[in-house]
């Protein structure tokens, strides 16, 4: 549910940055789009992320996060990743988040239902993703934003299809070529041809 001029803007950024985990290994021509590989970082974050739910994956995310605020999804996929309830304190060290920025998010994801806080442990809520979707009517969303993209690819092919065919030359007129049987020429005179040969061809003045 992001909007796609933040979906390319951000990955020509990150493709740029020193270090980041995306790497360009083929630029988009035609119908073909750019395409990208996932590469490892060293950076902190990723580590910690990789020791609590094993290697990095690219997934799909659920379209609730975009009314609940993507940043946050990071805390609540750690708490439901985690073996055993964890303190705030324990939970922010592990996904490596500031306490400011940790119970900010922690507070609007219990206003949400997602996460509960008792005798201070974080355990899962008992709202769920999809609830807040149907909540919100992302499905609905989801599949117009599908059709949608449909429709413009369907678009975009026709024009490259028109702009190729613009560029092809057309072909040759093959008529112009065809030899006219309608009024044959007349045999050659083999006198003359005998002559030609013997005295070369006549002086044209």
């Amino acid at each position: 549910m992001l909007p796609e001029t933040t979906v390319w803007s951000v990955l020509e950024r990150l493709r740029d940055m020193e270090g980041s985990p995306l790497l360009l290994i083929e630029r988009g021509v035609g119908q073909n789009p750019d395409r990208y590989a996932l590469v490892p970082t060293h950076a902190r974050r990723a580590t910690t992320i990789d020791t609590l739910t094993g290697s990095a994956e690219v997934e799909s995310v659920h379209p609730a996060w975009s009314i609940i605020g993507w940043r946050h999804r990071i805390l609540y996929d750690a708490v439901v990743a985690a073996a055993e309830p964890q303190t705030p304190d324990e939970l922010f060290t592990v996904v490596g988040v500031g306490r400011t920025s940790g119970y900010e998010a922690l507070l609007d994801l219990r206003v949400a239902g997602l996460l509960t806080v008792e005798n201070a442990h974080i355990g899962v809520g008992p709202v769920e993703l999809d609830d807040i979707g149907h909540r919100h009517g992302l499905t609905s969303a989801v599949r117009t934003r599908i059709v949608r993209h449909r429709a413009e690819r369907i678009v975009w092919r026709e024009w490259l299809a028109a702009r190729e065919e613009a560029r092809t030359p057309p072909e040759p007129d093959r008529s112009v070529f065809a030899i006219a049987d309608d009024h044959p020429a007349d045999p050659p005179d083999h006198d003359y041809i005998l002559a030609v040969m013997d005295t070369g061809p006549p002086d044209p003045f």
